[in-house]
């Protein structure tokens, strides 16, 4: 339980049943971790030489990695997915969408990083012109996904993780 409800912007400053300061803090770096990822790869297609150049693709594997971390970290046993399933069991369909998502991305985050790596290989191939608008998609929906992450915790608990963070 948690012992510090102040800490974690709880709107009604009780206590937050099911999730612990510790939680509240492993979801907060995850959720900056992607947001700096995120602007990784936005940053990389801005970069001089195009989406064809390894600045992407080393984005893009870096956004693949912290997508794995997350998805692992908060789908494990007992993460914070089943905690508020536990806690507040109407909120399951919108847990189902964001475990959905969960896979979505990553087969999308894998296909971009293929044609990218396709791109690297081969300098002729239109790798990076078929990526972009699936990368353009995939960071849309990450972003999509966090804000709905955001939404879930504060239904179930309260808990205000911030509209920037």
């Amino acid at each position: 339980m948690m012992n510090n409800a102040s800490s974690l912007n709880h709107v009604s400053g009780a206590p937050v049943p099911g999730l612990t300061d510790h939680d509240v803090e492993a979801v907060q770096a995850r959720r900056a971790s992607l947001r700096r990822a995120c602007a990784g790869v936005q940053e990389a297609l801005r970069t001089p030489g195009g989406p064809g150049e390894g600045a992407v693709l080393a984005a893009v594997r870096e956004l693949r990695h912290i997508w794995h971390v997350h998805t692992s970290d908060t789908e494990r046993r007992d993460g914070v997915l089943d905690q508020v399933v536990a806690d507040c069991p109407r909120l399951s369909p919108a847990v189902g969408r964001l475990r959905h998502e969960h896979q979505v991305v990553a087969e999308s985050l894998r296909a971009v990083e293929r044609l990218l790596d396709e791109t690297a290989a081969e300098p002729h191939a239109d790798g990076a012109g078929e990526a972009l608008p699936t990368l353009t998609g995939v960071l849309d929906t990450v972003d999509r996904h966090r804000r709905m992450g955001r939404d879930l915790l504060y239904q179930a608990y309260n808990v205000d993780l911030g509209l920037g963070e």
